[in-house]
C-alpha cells in the first residue's frame, strides 16, 4: 500500500488517508478481475467448457442448497485428461499430496496431487478446492483421484505428504493398508525444535536416504556413538570451556543462582535455572560460557544436561 501511495503523490502530485488508497486498491481490483461472487455463478459454464475443450477429463461440482432455490458452492475436483495419461505413461509411481489455504475472500483449500516425471520434475496429476481440509475433504478427493488413475491397491503406488489434517485417517479407509511415507523437510521442521545443528541435520538426511536397511542401522549406530549424548565437536568445546572456567570465582547466592568473579574483576551473574549469564553468550549460542561452567562445577554438577 505504501508503494501505491508514493506512485500517486509522485504522479498527481496529491495525497489521500490511508483508507482511501484502500477503497481506491478495491475498486481497481474489482474493475480488474471481477467480483467473486458473479465469478462463482459462472463456475458451471466453466465445468461445460473444461469437459468440451478437454475430452475424457473429470470435472466434478459440488454444491448445498441454501433456502429454497439458491446453490451454494462447496467443492470442486478437477483432472485433465492429458495428466491422466502423462501419470501413467511417464511417471514414476509416487503421489505427493499436500494442501494450502486459500486467501480470497470466500477462503477455502486447495488440495492437490502431484506426481514425478521422467526428467525427475514435477508432474501435476490433480487439484480441488474444498470448504476446509479434513477427513471428509480428503476422502472425496481421494476416491476421484484413485477412479482417475486407475489405483485399485494403495501399495501400488507410494503415498508422500506432510501430516495434513485428516489425510492420513482418509488414506487407511481409502487403501486399508497404503504405503504412506512423510515428507522429510517437513519432519526435520518438528525434529529441529529438540534437536538443533547440522551435524543432526546431515545425519538424519543420510539415514533416510540410505536406500537399505544396512545402512539405515549404520547411520543409526553412528549417532549413538556420541560421548554423554552430544556430538563430539560440541564434546571438544565444554572441555575447551571447563579448562577456561578453573580461573574464575564462583559465589554460591541460593537457588541456582551465582555470582562470578573473572581474573580481569568483571563481575557476571549466573541463572542456572533460566540458562542466563551476564555475559548474553549462553543465551545466544545455547553453550554454556566461561562463567556459567565455573558455576556448574562449583556445584558438582554435570555440563550436558
Amino acid at each position: 500500500m505504501s508503494s501505491f501511495a508514493r506512485e500517486v503523490r509522485e504522479y498527481a502530485n496529491v495525497d489521500f488517508s490511508k483508507w482511501t488508497y484502500y477503497r481506491a486498491r478495491k475498486f481497481a481490483n474489482k474493475e480488474i478481475y471481477g467480483d467473486n461472487k458473479l465469478q462463482y455463478g459462472m463456475l458451471w459454464d466453466y465445468c461445460t467448457e473444461l469437459r468440451r475443450s478437454n475430452p475424457g477429463s473429470t470435472v466434478i461440482m459440488k454444491t448445498n442448497t441454501e433456502g429454497s432455490t439458491s446453490l451454494v458452492f462447496k467443492r470442486i475436483y478437477i483432472c485433465f485428461q492429458a495428466c491422466k495419461q502423462g501419470f501413467r505413461g511417464g511417471c514414476r509411481p509416487i503421489v505427493g499430496l499436500d494442501g494450502c489455504h486459500l486467501k480470497a475472500n470466500h477462503k477455502g483449500q486447495i488440495l492437490s496431487a502431484v506426481g514425478i516425471d521422467a526428467n525427475n520434475g514435477m508432474f501435476p496429476i490433480a487439484f480441488s478446492v474444498v470448504e476446509s481440509e479434513c477427513k471428509d475433504s480428503w476422502l472425496w478427493f481421494l476416491d476421484r483421484l484413485r477412479t482417475d488413475l486407475g489405483i485399485d491397491s494403495g501399495n501400488q503406488v507410494t503415498w508422500i505428504s506432510d501430516k495434513q489434517k485428516g489425510l492420513e485417517s482418509a488414506l487407511v479407509a481409502q487403501f486399508t493398508t497404503p504405503n504412506h511415507r512423510h515428507c522429510l523437510r517437513h519432519l526435520y521442521n518438528n525434529f529441529k525444535s529438540q534437536h538443533r545443528g547440522v551435524y543432526l541435520k546431515q545425519l538424519m538426511w543420510n539415514a533416510t536416504s540410505s536406500t537399505t536397511e544396512y545402512r539405515i542401522e549404520a547411520k543409526k549406530l553412528e549417532g549413538t556413538k556420541w560421548k554423554n549424548g552430544v556430538g563430539c565437536r560440541i564434546w571438544k568445546l565444554l572441555e575447551k570451556t571447563k579448562q577456561l572456567a578453573v580461573n574464575h570465582d564462583v559465589i554460591y547466592l541460593g537457588d541456582k543462582k551465582f555470582e562470578v568473579n573473572t581474573r580481569s574483576n568483571e563481575q557476571f551473574a549466573v541463572d542456572l535455572n533460566t540458562w542466563y549469564c551476564g555475559c548474553r553468550k549462553w543465551s545466544l549460542c545455547g553453550l554454556p560460557c566461561t562463567h556459567a561452567m565455573a558455576a556448574i562445577i562449583s556445584r558438582g554438577l554435570n555440563p550436558v544436561e
